[in-house]
């Protein structure tokens, strides 16, 4: 058994990995340890060549497909020789396969039966005692009663079932003239086998997963076509969304608490914590002060907002966004030592499913500085271009923000949107913690105890021809080009955000953090093209002093009334300046 070294408490902490390799060797884990997980993993992303691959937020999606796929490679193979060894043994003589399925049944069943034995002996003489003392049974001995009688049955069954298992092989080698002798020793020989190829196959699924643990590389030596396509399209700062299918109104008053069937903007990035809705938008007017100061008088001259107005905007949404492009990247840098762990700024370009000509196009061109300007510039085409900030810490919290820059309506535009991703499952996170450290020899020896329920598991044989029909199909390569991701394997195992209330002050700190950060630096940018920043100063007040956080979810309310004598006018418009009892954002 091993552990972890112990930690220091005088001693600086030793710098952790912020690449992602822990949340990977998590996942990496999980394949191994969740089946379900598995069979997601190789359905949805190894083999579905119809969508496209989620970005990877804090981790690698590579190492998880391949050792999904070996973890699935071992786990056939030992069924496959399991069942080839039964139908070898049923093909040459069908008494030795009876015989070593009965061995395996009685197996299976000789340790139930024992563990039930006592427990019957001693509810049956705690039943025995209370009626020699007692008149009336009490409630817990008329349980013990019910209890005994169930016992009891299992125990005959059980019994019963042994010894028609004693039985079959002698009346087998009877009724096929073979001497009983020949029959148990052949079926020793067979039952060896299966019991060898359990353990060598068991042990080598535990070194694989033991793999998990141990620096080093975690992903194969050489890609497969597959992976090289799963490895660009994880990498692409190209992402494919789906619009969300319209529903029909049947007139019930809707009240939309979480709307989680709505498929996510952001994919792959997460919960959707925060977001300006409506976003912060900002009228190009020349500074008051500027205007005082080229005219050369002493106060500022006050005209109306229409002679203030540029009516050529005094920059282009891309200058803005190399400005905070730079100004963000200050406090990722590694000579900082407050910067936050696993920063990066990146470029991502949304296209919705719908618009296949240009998404091919946008996919198949390398994403140029002209192109990507020429994105940023439209605010009205099919693509979206947010600037993404990230960060992490080992890849287990992963906070990602997207600010939208947009100029249109001589106006200054800004859509921002925060995503969490949370913790894995803790069975998964066999790295770095103290759990026993299980040596293969011992894995095959643990399976020889379970060897019944290992054969009987061998059933799932009967879907590996349909998986490696699809294996075969996926070593062209390829990938869906317009179709949006089915599935992102990060989200699914992330936990509930309901739930994560340790980890939420980390992540809205981290977001907050950015969000300043942003909003001053657009400040900045700002007043160095001289346009007035008093309106977006007091709403960017507003947003960073708000108590209130839009956790992505909304709330509508339609044809409803709150309050003493309360009434509903149905068809009255709202009157100008009114407010609409729809709350979709942190900032008024």
């Amino acid at each position: 058994m091993s552990h972890a070294p112990p930690v220091s408490l005088t001693k600086p902490p030793a710098e952790r990995s912020e690449r992602g390799d822990e949340t990977t060797r998590h996942l990496c884990a999980g394949v191994y340890l969740d089946r379900e997980f598995r069979d997601l993993v190789l359905r949805r992303i190894r083999h579905d060549t119809v969508h496209r691959v989620a970005p990877s937020y804090g981790f690698d999606l590579v190492p998880v497909v391949d050792h999904a796929w070996r973890c699935w490679v071992l786990e056939t193979t030992r069924h496959g020789c399991t069942v080839a060894l039964l139908l070898i043994a049923a093909w040459s003589s069908l008494p030795t396969a009876l015989t070593v399925v009965c061995a395996l049944g009685l197996w299976g069943l000789a340790r139930p039966l024992l563990r039930l034995t006592p427990e019957v002996l001693r509810i049956r003489l705690r039943t025995a005692r209370a009626e020699w003392f007692h008149r009336y049974k009490t409630r817990g001995e008329l349980d013990d009663a019910n209890r005994l009688k169930e016992r009891t049955r299992r125990l005959k069954l059980g019994t019963a079932c042994c010894g028609v298992m004693m039985v079959t092989p002698a009346v087998s080698a009877w009724s096929a003239g073979v001497p009983l002798l020949w029959v148990l020793a052949w079926s020793a020989v067979l039952l060896t086998l299966i019991a060898v190829v359990t353990a060598m196959l068991t042990a080598a699924w535990q070194r694989a997963l033991n793999s998990t643990r141990h620096p080093g590389p975690l992903g194969p030596p050489r890609l497969s076509r597959r992976q090289e396509v799963i490895d660009r399209q994880q990498r692409h700062p190209v992402a494919v969304y789906r619009r969300p299918e319209p529903k029909k109104d049947d007139g019930v008053p809707l009240l939309r608490l979480e709307p989680d069937d709505d498929p996510n903007f952001f994919v792959g990035s997460g919960e959707l914590v925060h977001r300006w809705l409506p976003p912060l938008t900002v009228q190009l007017l020349r500074d008051r002060r500027g205007t005082a100061l080229a005219n050369g008088a002493g106060h500022p001259v006050l005209p109306v907002d229409g002679g203030r107005e540029f009516v050529t905007p005094p920059f282009q949404a891309h200058e803005l966004v190399e400005h905070l492009r730079s100004r963000m990247k200050a406090i990722g840098r590694p000579s900082d030592l407050t910067r936050m762990p696993g920063y990066q700024v990146a470029n991502r370009i949304y296209f919705a499913e719908g618009d296949a000509p240009d998404v091919r196009k946008a996919l198949t061109e390398r994403c140029a500085p002209e192109t990507l300007r020429r994105i940023i510039n439209e605010p009205y085409g099919p693509a979206q271009y947010f600037l993404e900030i990230r960060t992490t810490s080992s890849g287990e919290l992963v906070t990602t923000v997207f600010l939208r820059v947009t100029v249109k309506g001589r106006s200054l535009s800004l859509d921002f949107a925060a995503c969490a991703l949370t913790r894995t499952p803790s069975r998964y996170r066999l790295h770095g913690r103290p759990v026993p450290h299980r040596a293969p020899a011992l894995a095959g020896l643990a399976a020889l105890r379970r060897l019944p329920l290992e054969v009987l598991d061998s059933w799932r044989l009967v879907v590996a021809p349909w998986v490696l029909a699809r294996s075969l199909r996926v070593r062209r390569g390829g990938g869906g080009w317009g179709r949006s991701p089915e599935v992102c394997v990060r989200e699914e195992v992330a936990a509930d955000w309901r739930s994560a209330d340790f980890d939420k002050p980390v992540i809205l700190d981290q977001m907050k953090i950015i969000e300043l950060r942003l909003l001053t630096a657009v400040k900045d940018f700002l007043r160095s093209r001289g346009v007035d920043t008093s309106a977006f100063e007091r709403r960017a007040e507003t947003i960073i002093s708000a108590n209130v956080l839009n956790m992505g979810g909304r709330v509508d309310i339609t044809n409803s009334a709150v309050g003493d004598s309360a009434q509903v006018n149905l068809g009255t418009a709202v009157p100008h300046g009114g407010h609409d009892a729809t709350v979709q954002g942190a900032h008024a």
